[in-house]
């Protein structure tokens, strides 16, 4: 699940409403969800993004690939890899 609205995800945060209810259903359906940190966009065109986050590309699909090698590297993942996102993570899941 690749957050819609944020730059980087903080531990509180468990996005929006219907973020979460594609996470919970697609838990219900039996798949095993992570939400995923990735950058959005380039410095200063996001209020909490550091400076030493570029946000240019390729970071942004390096960040994707990480989280995807984690994932099959997770004991309880089958070795299929679904993404899911919103916004400018659906720009990255495409």
């Amino acid at each position: 699940m690749l957050p819609p609205d944020i730059f980087k995800l903080e531990s509180a945060d468990d996005g929006v409403p219907t973020e979460r209810q594609a996470s919970y259903d697609l838990q219900f359906a039996g798949f095993l969800v992570f939400q995923v940190d990735h950058r959005l966009a380039p410095p200063g065109r996001l209020g909490h993004q550091l400076d030493t986050d570029k946000g240019y590309a390729p970071e942004q699909t390096d960040d994707l690939k990480r989280q995807i090698l984690a994932a099959l590297a997770d004991p309880q993942c089958n070795g299929n890899i679904y993404l899911v996102g919103g916004s400018a993570g659906g720009c990255l899941v495409l």
